[in-house]
């Protein structure tokens, strides 16, 4: 078998660069996307807690609804990043490997994906992927844990009510002759 020719690598090396990017993006997107999953999560909860604190309606369960919810979509973006960086692994080696070749043909060519390699864990995105990827379902099982002993307890109070609202009193009628006071 002969050896590819530059060109030929060359195409390849680019090849290989499209199909990383594309699914490094999907990767960047698919956790941007989480994070405001997240957010709308939690304001969710603040909502139904502050919401229901008063109103009669139980909002425990549906606190521990939305929590069971959460940890299956978390789980399910989980799934995603792990797929999304087994795509980027497959790109990345057959950069390396063109990366070999090309500095065979050329030694001034930059070994960006060797380098990166050899960069230490503690340092790469994934491992800040994975405790996020941890640290949210943890999140939602503290808030079905609590919503359940709320349950158990049944407590009948307004939980809520030491949270006030403040607002700028206004001028109000005198009940003696209808004026300002």
């Amino acid at each position: 078998m002969s050896k590819p020719k530059l060109e030929e690598l060359k195409l390849f090396r680019n090849y290989a660069w499209d199909y990383f990017a594309l699914h490094a993006n999907q990767r960047t997107t698919l956790f941007r996307y989480f994070i405001v999953f997240v957010s709308l999560y939690m304001t969710g909860i603040a909502l139904m807690i502050r919401g229901f604190a008063c109103s009669g309606i139980s909002s425990e369960i549906f606190v521990i609804v939305a929590s069971i919810a959460f940890i299956v979509v978390t789980y399910i973006f989980w799934r995603l990043d792990k797929r999304n960086i087994q795509l980027i692994g497959f790109a990345k080696s057959s950069l390396i490997e063109v990366e070999n070749k090309l500095n065979d043909k050329d030694p001034k060519n930059d070994l960006v994906f060797q380098m990166q390699a050899k960069t230490p864990a503690e340092m790469k995105h994934s491992k800040c992927y994975e405790k996020i990827f941890v640290a949210a379902p943890l999140l939602g099982l503290i808030f079905i844990i609590w919503a359940a002993i709320s349950l158990y307890l049944g407590k009948d109070d307004c939980s809520m009510k030491h949270i006030t609202i403040h607002s700028v009193p206004t001028e109000q009628p005198s009940p003696v002759c209808g004026k300002q006071n």
